[in-house]
């Protein structure tokens, strides 16, 4: 095997990078079986609502299509939104998603433009959207309907929280059975017990 080792007195400079994304590259998959209007249409109430004035004909655009694929991505992926505004910008297949290649003056969104976007829609409305993914995997094969898994985590949990007193009894109750162990093994140096009252 010969070593090249060209290239370790350079500089990297920033440029322009060619990637080529293959049809097969889940996202584009995923892409292409979303029913994109559908889900547009679920959002548009809540944007025409929360436009500065009401007035959403009017002013800078926003790209509903990549904002919704942003949003879609952060749920997938659990990103905050400034690691989903590296993503974009990092990743090809992210900008695919978002609609790089089929959006009108299409830009990597700014994390805040991430978060209003995600706050205009109500939680009602992004309900809808958890809904209608999950029918949308069903209709793939994804997901069973048959087979339902329920999160609990909402649920207040029915144990006894620690509290420093509780804890405080605890360490008194075992240093009391260290100070037994060592009286019982070692007479000559701990005479007598002190007594612990825990109680009170």
């Amino acid at each position: 095997m010969a070593l090249d080792v060209s290239g370790q007195d350079e500089m990297l400079n920033g440029g322009r990078v060619s990637i080529d994304i293959a049809q097969t590259h889940p996202l584009v998959l995923l892409s292409n079986s979303l029913p994109w209007q559908p889900l547009i249409a679920l959002v548009m109430a809540d944007l025409k609502a929360t436009t500065c004035k009401g007035c959403w004909w009017m002013g800078r655009r926003l790209l509903v299509r990549m904002h919704l694929g942003a949003y879609l991505l952060q749920r997938i992926y659990n990103l905050s939104d400034r690691k989903l505004e590296y993503q974009i910008k990092d990743n090809a297949a992210y900008q695919l998603f978002c609609g790089s290649t089929i959006v009108d003056d299409w830009h990597a969104p700014d994390h805040t433009k991430i978060e209003n976007f995600r706050n205009r829609l109500s939680p009602e409305t992004q309900r809808l959207i958890a809904n209608e993914m999950a029918k949308i995997a069903v209709q793939l094969g994804f997901g069973d309907p048959r087979e339902v898994d329920f999160d609990s985590t909402v649920q207040e949990a029915g144990i006894a929280y620690p509290s420093d007193a509780a804890l405080m009894t605890k360490l008194a109750g075992m240093g009391k059975k260290v100070a037994l162990f060592l009286a019982k093994k070692f007479k000559h140096l701990l005479p007598s017990v002190p007594s612990i009252d825990i109680g009170s």
